[in-house]
C-alpha cells in the first residue's frame, strides 16, 4: 500500500512538471513579429530553387498511409517523384507554367491544370502543392493568418485556407535556417491529418531534370 500511495505521487509529480513544461513551451511561442523577420522572409522568397527528399503520411477517416517524396524545384518547373513502401505503387509528376502531368508506374498518364487538382482527382486527397512551395521555405502565404513564431524567431503556426500549418525542426542549409518538419490539419476535415518529414534538403547542386 505504501508503494501504491509512493507511486502515485510520483506519476502525479510527473503530471505536473509535464503540465508546466508544456506551459512554459507554449510561451515561447509569440504573435508579435520578429525584428529581424523582414530581412529573414526576403531571404526565403530568393529561393527559387532546391531538391528535398522525405516521407509524406496522410491519413483520413477511411485510409492512411506514408510515401516517399523527392521534390526537385527549379524556378516555375518542377518534377515530384512519389514512391508507395514496398514497391506498392509510384508516381511522376511534372508541373511547369503550361501545367501539371502525372505519369503512373504502369504508364498512364494524367493531366490538370493545377498539382492539387491532379492530387485530387488520382489521389484523393487535395495537396496545397502550391501552397507548399511557399511553406518549403518557411513562408506563408498572402492571405495566411494567426501567425505565431518560436523562440528563434521561425515561423511555427499559421492559417491559411482552411489549413492549420506548423512547421518545426529548423535546420541550417547552406546558411539559411529552413523548416524540416510540416503537420497539416483541417478543422472542416478532421479526420484529415498530412505530414511531412524531411531528410534531404539541398540548395545547391541539384539534381538534372528527368525527362
Amino acid at each position: 500500500m505504501e508503494f501504491c500511495r509512493q507511486r502515485g505521487w510520483q506519476l502525479f509529480l510527473l503530471w505536473v512538471v509535464l503540465i508546466v513544461s508544456g506551459c512554459g513551451h507554449l510561451s515561447e511561442r509569440s504573435a508579435v513579429m520578429p525584428a529581424d523577420w523582414t530581412a529573414r522572409s526576403a531571404q526565403l522568397e530568393a529561393i527559387d530553387a532546391w531538391y528535398v527528399q522525405g516521407r509524406l503520411g496522410v491519413s483520413t477517416a477511411s485510409q492512411g498511409g506514408s510515401l516517399d517524396v523527392l521534390w526537385n524545384q527549379q524556378a516555375g518547373h518542377y518534377q515530384i517523384r512519389v514512391l508507395a513502401a514496398m514497391g506498392q505503387g509510384a508516381f511522376f509528376i511534372d508541373g511547369d507554367a503550361d501545367g501539371v502531368r502525372m505519369r503512373s508506374a504502369d504508364g498512364g498518364l494524367h493531366t490538370a491544370a493545377s498539382a492539387q487538382q491532379l492530387f485530387a482527382e488520382t489521389l484523393g486527397v487535395s495537396l496545397p502543392l502550391t501552397s507548399l512551395q511557399r511553406w518549403l521555405r518557411g513562408l506563408p502565404g498572402k492571405t495566411a493568418r494567426d501567425l505565431l513564431w518560436d523562440e528563434r524567431g521561425h515561423l511555427y503556426i499559421f492559417q491559411q485556407q482552411g489549413w492549420r500549418v506548423e512547421m518545426t525542426r529548423y535546420r541550417t542549409v547552406d546558411g539559411i535556417e529552413l523548416p524540416h518538419a510540416f503537420f497539416l490539419s483541417r478543422a472542416d476535415q478532421p479526420e484529415l491529418m498530412i505530414r511531412l518529414i524531411l531528410r534531404t534538403w539541398q540548395l545547391r547542386d541539384l539534381p538534372a531534370f528527368e525527362p
